[in-house]
């Protein structure tokens, strides 16, 4: 199994439930830094179609990986959301 890495080097600059790529977070917030990884993935291997999350019950996990998903057309994967 190939595995890509990139540095997290962005903080939660943004912290509202759902987010929104701005400006301020561009550079700086950890979704960003989600989303660059992502980028080499979808590089790398362009059939990859979803990507698989281990959220649970945090919706702001969730809607993070969602939106970086949707960026870059992918489908988001939780099988465990909302299992006990």
């Amino acid at each position: 199994m190939p595995l890509i890495r990139h540095q997290i080097v962005g903080k939660s600059v943004n912290q509202e439930l759902y987010y929104e790529k701005s400006e301020s977070t561009q550079s700086s917030d950890e979704v960003e830094d989600l989303y660059a990884l992502l980028v080499k993935v979808k590089e790398a291997f362009p059939d990859v179609q979803a990507v698989a999350s281990g959220a649970i019950f945090s919706h702001y996990q969730r809607l993070r990986v969602e939106n970086v998903c949707q960026r870059l057309g992918f489908a988001s994967l939780a099988y465990l959301w909302l299992r006990e």
